[in-house]
């Protein structure tokens, strides 16, 4: 009888095999429809001044998609639950609002401080630049 050896018993071959699977998974799924994103990072666990600005950016985050001609997803990324996404988004202050277009350009990022206005403006200004 043939002795069996374990398969990918190396962490590294095992990481590099489920990387590949996972990108052949996500090639396989089909592309959604284009819709803009706002991408809302926080930090639940931050410092008392910053969670004030945190909640003040969150309240102008919600008060500009209510208004919105557009349907933005909205993606919040919580930096105490997942602290690798300040290394992606370079967040290494809160908060942090990226405007991205449909497709995942970024439109405008502002960092800590930010108001409604200023994200139609941005929205409004990619959107003549956009236009053919």
């Amino acid at each position: 009888m043939p002795i069996r050896k374990p398969l990918l018993r190396n962490p590294t071959a095992r990481s590099l095999v489920l990387r590949a699977a996972t990108a052949v998974l996500f090639l396989a799924v089909p592309a959604a429809a284009a819709q803009p994103r706002l991408v809302f990072i926080t930090k639940s666990n931050a410092c008392s001044c910053q969670l004030s600005l945190c909640t003040s950016a969150e309240q102008e985050v919600v008060n500009f998609l209510a208004d919105a001609d557009e349907r933005f997803q909205l993606v919040r990324i919580d930096l105490a639950k997942t602290p690798g996404a300040a290394r992606t988004y370079k967040a290494f202050a809160v908060p942090v609002v990226i405007l991205e277009d449909g497709d995942g350009n970024r439109v405008a990022r502002f960092d800590a401080v930010l108001t409604e206005l200023e994200l139609k403006a941005a929205w409004v200004a990619h959107q003549k630049r956009a236009a053919p």
